[in-house]
């Protein structure tokens, strides 16, 4: 009967220790104070650290460096000239004036504000190898090697795109999304071929 007795004595004060110990928690958890966050305090928070760009007052008009206003004449060459130019010289205004400017894609640099005036339509290439050879870039939140995207800027800051004018990509049926589609395709299929190849 001693051992039986001694047992339960035992298991009572497990069971006390436990309840105790359980109890305890919930009081701690009930002292924790719930605070509600406000989105929009959070919003205002960010904003209030967003500082306006400042550019040096120095401008450079594409036409100046051999673009063309036809809508045929590709200028990738002459636009890119330009911001190298400005980036070189510490930043400042790239002027796209007035006009149809086919070009393929736009690298951004750092100091360089890409001011399209009113009147002002980019076009951009429908010829997939200018976005050739492919960059460091994410397609559907995957960071992978793509096409590059019309404008680009990689490691670069204090940068900006200004202006009222337009950028067309002369997306179509024909055109992007069944190379998009191929680029996918081609990236899961590399992805898959890894994965066989490991032990």
């Amino acid at each position: 009967m001693k051992l039986d007795t001694k047992k339960a004595l035992n298991l009572l004060l497990c069971i006390a220790i436990f309840s105790i110990t359980l109890n305890s928690c919930k009081d701690k958890v009930k002292e924790e104070k719930i605070t509600e966050i406000d989105p929009f305090d959070t919003a205002d928070e960010i904003i209030s650290k967003i500082k306006k760009l400042e550019f040096p007052d120095n401008t450079i008009n594409i036409v100046d460096l051999g673009a063309i206003a036809d809508g045929k004449t590709l200028n990738t060459q002459a636009i890119k000239k330009a911001i190298d130019s400005c980036n070189k010289s510490g930043g400042g205004k790239v002027i796209i004036p007035s006009g149809n400017f086919l070009t393929g894609p736009i690298v951004l640099k750092s100091n360089v504000n890409l001011h399209l005036e009113e009147g002002a339509n980019v076009l951009f290439t429908t010829d997939k190898s200018a976005y050739l050879p492919t960059v460091h870039t994410s397609y559907e939140a995957v960071e992978l090697m793509n096409y590059s995207p019309l404008i680009y800027a990689y490691k670069q800051n204090n940068i900006a795109v200004t202006g009222k004018g337009t950028f067309n990509g002369q997306a179509d049926r024909e055109n992007w999304w069944i190379s998009m589609v191929w680029c996918r395709t081609l990236w899961v299929h590399r992805r898959n071929s890894k994965a066989k190849r490991r032990p």
